[in-house]
């Protein structure tokens, strides 16, 4: 089941819409899968509450030309992990260009002095995905006892050194 719902107070997850993925679909004659899934909830969503702008959050696998088409042609925003491999055009210039926008970047430390370890945002703008342009935004987890965590992901929100902590 693919969920749409909204997120509330202390990450509260609110259902309000699905929609069924069946391994095989017999009206359809096709594998489905949760991407296509995708395409007819949004479609429901969008007929439901056509003046609503809503978000997007997704894993790696919504990653695509289709959705971020999508979600620019119903004005919605998205947030989805990025991982080497979906889109390897994709990651593959967002490491090349790394180097020459270091003004996209914040370093947070975390807890009281520090103690806590570091969080290090840095991002790249107006890359392509398919026809349209998205951020790909990295943010490394540098706890103080434990391996530093490297996640990704691509957006069509404005990023900026005021707003990247809030999106991520």
């Amino acid at each position: 089941v693919l969920q749409c719902g909204l997120l509330g107070p202390s990450n509260t997850f609110f259902p309000f819409m699905h929609e069924h993925v069946d391994m095989h679909d017999p009206v359809r004659q096709k594998e489905d899968c949760e991407l296509v899934a995708f395409f007819r909830l949004a479609e429901k969503v969008k007929a439901r509450f056509p003046r609503m702008r809503f978000g997007v959050v997704g894993d790696a696998l919504f990653l695509t030309q289709g959705v971020a088409e999508r979600c620019e042609q119903y004005r919605w925003k998205y947030m989805l992990t990025c991982r080497e491999g979906r889109q390897p055009g994709l990651w593959e210039e967002t490491l090349a260009l790394l180097p020459l926008h270091r003004g996209n970047h914040l370093r947070v430390w975390k807890g009281q002095d520090g103690a806590d370890g570091l969080r290090d945002m840095r991002w790249i703008e107006n890359l392509p995905l398919g026809s349209q342009k998205t951020t790909v935004v990295l943010c490394g987890e540098m706890p103080a006892s434990e391996d530093p965590v490297l996640y990704a992901y691509a957006t069509n929100l404005m990023i900026t050194p005021d707003r990247v902590l809030e999106a991520v």
